[in-house]
């Protein structure tokens, strides 16, 4: 099973457990770590689980922020740490865009926890974990507005789900400044993961990130994860 990337002219390809032979797995530094979780407990709020996901190999070490629902965010907000650790591989004239990490959002009712094991429930944390990772093992680089799909154009990101990738998009519901980390004279962003359906992908690959993105905003479409969202770009209409 593996994931394409497909950030702008740059297009890649990663096993999700395959990595080079030789390659030593590296642990975040603990002041990099301790930035990153600072950050999110200022501006997101109170992290209550520190997940990782276990066995998934990279050259980083990557936990997942839980930031339980709050009046002022009544949802839940997993966010990365650890994509940062090192930086990404972007072209010369993106050479400004080489550290970040991602979030996403779901329901107060989603069940999180320690305990929590079943798939339905879970996918979510690997998902980002794997879509951190990702940069990293393709030696490749990932950015707002851009897509994230299987090679194998039928294959879902989690079973029982028609989501065929993913979308990186804007910060929809957070400030920038909350959306942006400055630290050792670089700045690190924090970018949405947006669950996509695989004809999506096909009209973004067609039609631009951009217009797929505008649909998104029409519709209402922000990092809350909706398992029963509508298809915006049904087949047919890509």
């Amino acid at each position: 099973m593996g994931l394409a990337v497909s950030p702008g002219e740059c297009r890649g390809f990663v096993g999700r457990l395959d990595l080079p032979e030789g390659v030593l797995l590296q642990h975040m530094d603990e002041p990099r770590f301790q930035a990153v979780f600072d950050h999110v407990r200022r501006r997101v709020g109170r992290v209550e689980h520190v997940f990782h996901w276990p066995g998934s190999p990279s050259l980083v070490h990557v936990d997942v922020l839980h930031v339980a629902p709050s009046r002022r965010r009544p949802f839940h907000t997993l966010v990365t740490c650890g994509m940062s650790q090192r930086p990404m591989c972007p072209p010369a004239a993106a050479s400004d865009c080489r550290l970040a990490e991602l979030y996403l959002c779901l329901p107060p009712e989603w069940p999180i926890g320690y305990g929590v094991r079943e798939e339905e429930d879970v996918w979510p944390i690997r998902e980002l974990s794997e879509l951190a990772f990702l940069p990293h093992v393709a030696e490749t680089w990932l950015w707002s507005h851009h897509t994230v799909r299987p090679p194998d154009a039928m294959e879902r990101i989690t079973p029982g789900l028609d989501f065929g990738g993913w979308v990186i998009g804007p910060h929809i519901g957070w400030r920038h400044r909350d959306a942006v980390l400055r630290w050792e004279g670089e700045d690190i962003r924090f970018w949405a993961a947006l669950p996509a359906y695989a004809s999506e992908l096909a009209f973004a690959r067609s039609e631009g990130t951009t217009s797929l993105i505008d649909l998104y905003e029409i519709a209402g479409v922000t990092e809350i994860v909706d398992e029963l969202r509508p298809n915006l770009c049904p087949v047919g209409t890509a």
